[in-house]
């Protein structure tokens, strides 16, 4: 294994400038109002393979090697490094000179399909100055199978305004796989969504591209064709600087003219791949579906051009397809994700934006199919701060009351697009019930003993950003109601029915208030006898049964407004001798069919005898 061979080529490409080509063919976002959308790009991801149990056979495997201490392996960086490894399918799945088959990196994957990264420790150094140590590091590490190419990203190792050490191995010569090189260190990062990322870039340099006598070789295993994913400048300026891609609708692909170091169609005869490595052959690819041409023909977004900072907005992708066929995927992008998030998922035709701060909301969204290429467009929107709440006012003005009886209260106030409730509170001897939509309706009731004052009423509109107005309602109580001594009348059977009328202090009636009847037998406490409500003339009534002697009372809901207590007594003797008149005849009837006429005597011997007793009527 030609390990310091690899390590000592990334201390030669350690400006960066060697990639940057890559990078540099990110579409930029568009603007759905203003800009057509591109013919086409990579959108998604293109369709990984799954070959056999995902370990046996030749295998591309991940790694992270981090220094001792270090936390940064984490689930995070896991994902920023499996979608390099789906950028790296998408640029073999779009390099085919046509539509056909095209290739797939055979990741070491687990049980699901998804590349593995393993992680494996070297002890602390500034490698970045001591790059020697960086080899001998590495090569005591168990990265030395021969049927494994291994992807070493180092995160820990990264200057102001990089993303990493970029770096590769030396390729090969010849017609078969350059086999002794076997590692890789690759920048752990990329720029742009839509571009092939750096580590296909120094993958395909291990699998043997571009080898010195390509046609359009470079001294550093580059080429010089415009857009090509291997052809970027060199460190002694060689190479290629263009950044128009090869194919005008598409991004940067490997091998632009397939006559260097890569095509999955069968070398025209006498051509330099039809004697020379192909990289299309390496054993560590697979076969897999190319990307399909474009069928989407428009994109935009629905949105408003301008929200209030905190508030949710809706935002839809509208597509025009061609084929209109099912599949479609969407994948929307925050560009300023640290004062915008999306609320819930994210891969749907439709998605909700909230933005807290900022003065624009910048959003990309990408549609396309699986192994097919698509449209992204852009989306912006001022972000603009809401109106606070305003309070207009607080009826009925100017409000007045008699103490103990209710008054409806209601606001009339404005939020924004979040809308808002209101908080209401209640003055001194007072109670306040709220009610209604954003609780705008209030229930004031205050005690008997607060008439002659004036109470002031608080209300606070809040709404949904926190913001808050606030309005003072002052309440005149006048004199309150009062209820008569409640009369007593006894009825059948020993009840008792009472009655008192509730009136204002000029007289007139208080009609529909809710009341209620309390009994108190001496040395016991109340019980509620029975609710009402007064009539239109103001009375409040009810029967009930004293058994015996019991202190009656009636009260309106507002503490002092009750009457006096009256003694209610049922004359419980008096109606258990009287019988009811129908119970006589019905009785006597009964009983002259069942005497001894009916037995054969006479019914003179039933009549009383003179000086004899006879049994009473039952009941008297």
């Amino acid at each position: 294994m030609r390990l310091a061979a690899v390590v000592g080529t990334s201390v030669a490409a350690l400006a960066l400038g060697t990639l940057g080509g890559v990078a540099a063919t990110a579409q930029p976002h568009r603007t759905a109002a203003t800009e057509a959308p591109p013919a086409g790009e990579l959108v998604g991801h293109a369709s990984s393979a799954c070959v056999d149990d995902g370990q046996s056979g030749p295998r591309v495997q991940l790694v992270v090697v981090t220094q001792e201490g270090d936390t940064s392996y984490s689930p995070a960086l896991v994902a920023r490094i499996r979608e390099q490894a789906a950028r790296t399918d998408d640029a073999l799945a779009a390099s085919t000179p046509s539509p056909g088959t095209a290739r797939r990196v055979r990741w070491a994957t687990d049980a699901q399909c998804a590349p593995t990264v393993s992680h494996r420790t070297i002890p602390t150094h500034d490698y970045f100055s001591d790059p020697g140590a960086l080899d001998t590091a590495l090569a005591a590490l168990d990265l030395t199978r021969d049927d494994r190419r291994y992807a070493v990203f180092l995160p820990w190792s990264s200057l102001p305004g990089t993303e990493g050490w970029c770096s590769q191995a030396p390729v090969g010569t010849g017609t078969t796989d350059p086999g002794p090189a076997r590692l890789v260190v690759s920048c752990y990062s990329d720029d742009g969504r839509t571009t092939p990322t750096r580590l296909a870039h120094a993958l395909v340099h291990v699998l043997g591209a571009v080898q010195p006598d390509a046609p359009h070789a470079t001294s550093d295993g580059h080429c010089t064709t415009a857009g090509d994913l291997m052809c970027v400048r060199d460190g002694d300026g060689a190479g290629s600087t263009g950044a128009d891609s090869c194919v005008p609708d598409r991004p940067m692909l490997l091998d632009c003219g397939h006559d260097d170091y890569y095509s999955t169609a069968t070398p025209a005869p006498r051509s330099y791949l039809a004697t020379h490595w192909n990289v299309a052959d390496s054993v560590f690819l697979t076969t897999g579906p190319s990307i399909a041409p474009n069928t989407l023909t428009g994109l935009s977004i629905d949105g408003p051009t301008s929200i209030p900072a905190g508030t949710p907005v809706t935002l839809t992708a509208r597509v025009t397809d061609s084929v209109d066929r099912p599949g479609l995927r969407y994948s929307w992008d925050v560009a300023n994700g640290g004062q915008c998030r999306v609320l819930g998922a994210s891969d749907g035709p439709s998605i909700q934006v909230v933005c807290e701060t900022g003065s624009a909301l910048r959003m990309s969204v990408g549609v396309d199919r699986l192994d097919q290429y698509g449209l992204r467009t852009g989306y912006l929107a001022a972000v603009t701060e809401p109106a606070a709440p305003t309070i207009d006012a607080v009826l009925p003005s100017p409000a007045s009351v008699p103490a103990g009886l209710p008054l409806e209260l209601r606001v009339r106030s404005t939020f924004g697009p979040g809308g808002g409730t209101h908080r209401w509170r209640a003055p001194d001897g007072c109670t306040i019930t709220p009610s209604g939509t954003q609780q705008a309706q209030a229930r004031l009731l205050c005690a008997v003993g607060t008439a002659g004052s004036v109470r002031t009423v608080q209300v606070t509109a809040v709404q949904a950003d926190g913001r808050t107005a606030s309005a003072e309602a002052p309440v005149t109580l006048t004199a309150a109601p009062a209820f008569t001594r409640p009369t007593t009348t006894r009825g059948p059977w020993g009840t008792v029915a009472l009655s008192s009328t509730l009136r204002l202090p000029g007289g007139a009636p208080v009609v529909g208030l809710p009341v209620t009847w309390w009994g108190q037998r001496k040395g016991a406490p109340p019980v509620l006898l029975a609710r009402g409500v007064t009539t239109s003339d103001g009375t409040a009534s009810v029967v009930t049964h004293p058994r015996g002697q019991m202190r009656v009372w009636v009260a309106g809901e507002a503490p002092g407004l009750v009457s006096d207590g009256v003694d209610a007594r049922s004359a419980a003797r008096a109606t258990r001798r009287a019988r009811p008149p129908h119970a006589r005849p019905v009785h006597r009837a009964r009983h002259d069919r069942a005497g001894p006429a009916h037995r054969g005597h006479p019914a003179e011997h039933h009549r009383a005898q003179p000086g004899k007793r006879t049994a009473p009527e039952s009941g008297a």
